[in-house]
């Protein structure tokens, strides 16, 4: 049943002219991305936000200032 719709709407969309097919994958490719970059952003900042909580947590600085590391000049 999906199957059946599923081709259908291939079909026409192949055997459309070029002027109607790319107005047609632009409408819904260009809302699929959006909606996929936005997941990928939320995704990003969330762990970053979970990565800096850590760091926070920890007391980790991330300053080379405060390291007794070799290189530092300390």
């Amino acid at each position: 049943m999906i199957t059946d719709v599923l081709n259908s709407i291939t079909q026409f969309v192949t055997s459309a002219s070029l002027w109607l097919q790319v107005p047609l994958v632009m409408l819904v490719a260009l809302p699929l991305a959006a909606v996929f970059a936005g997941l990928l952003l939320r995704a990003v900042d969330g762990t970053a936000h979970a990565w800096t909580r850590f760091w926070a947590q920890t007391g980790a600085s991330g300053s080379a200032e405060d390291s007794d590391s070799p290189g530092t000049g300390k």
